[in-house]
């Protein structure tokens, strides 16, 4: 069902390493249809995703943001459930203030692809992610390419800085452990961030990491 409205909307990019986005999305979102209320995509070009994603989910308001305007206001979309802004992904000020306080059951960071801004981002919009939502980073095989500032292996990739964040969903075993020299109790306190990841999952292109 979303790859025919992916393609209908031309929301995809057809390039061979990303042809299967509608297919994982589709086993991500399919019991999720009805619940989702505010999606929010960085990066939307047209806006083929944003008239996708508003039809694929029936009651959602949803919300894009470009750096440049090159949205496509011709063609027919419902103002009341779809807004689109101009402004950059790496101005933290802006993205934090972007369409007031919403807080979002979905953010989709389809931007740049530079590394540093894909981990950027997710820092500081993580939070506006609301309890039991997932903020989803597409195109991550940039961080193996030279032109987005990566390399296989290269530390400061968005991948190698993400593959951090698979500990967090167990801070606690760590937080709290024995010293087995001292048979002591030691206790650290977890970051905001530790608290909150409560899974992440690496699929081909695409990274999609959940909040408790």
């Amino acid at each position: 069902m979303l790859k025919k409205i992916f393609d209908k909307e031309k929301a995809m990019k057809h390039a061979p390493e990303n042809k299967h986005y509608a297919d994982i999305y589709e086993s991500w979102f399919e019991t999720k249809r009805y619940t989702v209320k505010n999606l929010l995509e960085i990066g939307v070009h047209k806006g083929g995703a944003l008239r996708a994603w508003l039809k694929y989910f029936p009651i959602a308001t949803v919300y894009g943001v470009d750096i440049k305007d090159k949205f496509d206001r011709d063609k027919p979309f419902d103002r009341n459930r779809l807004h689109f802004a101009v402004g950059d992904q790496t101005d933290k000020t802006f993205m934090l203030n972007l369409y007031d306080d919403i807080e979002f059951d979905v953010i989709i960071d389809d931007a740049s692809h530079q590394v540093d801004h894909q981990w950027d981002t997710f820092n500081f919009m993580f939070q506006r992610v609301k309890k039991g939502g997932v903020y989803i980073v597409e195109d991550i095989h940039s961080s193996y390419w030279p032109d987005y500032k990566g390399g296989f292996g290269k530390p400061g990739t968005f991948i190698e800085k993400a593959k951090q964040l698979a500990d967090y969903p167990n801070y606690k075993a760590y937080k709290k452990m024995d010293d087995r020299a001292t048979h002591q109790l030691i206790e650290s306190k977890p970051t905001w961030m530790e608290k909150n990841v409560k899974s992440v999952v690496f699929t081909q292109g695409m990274c999609f990491i959940e909040r408790r």
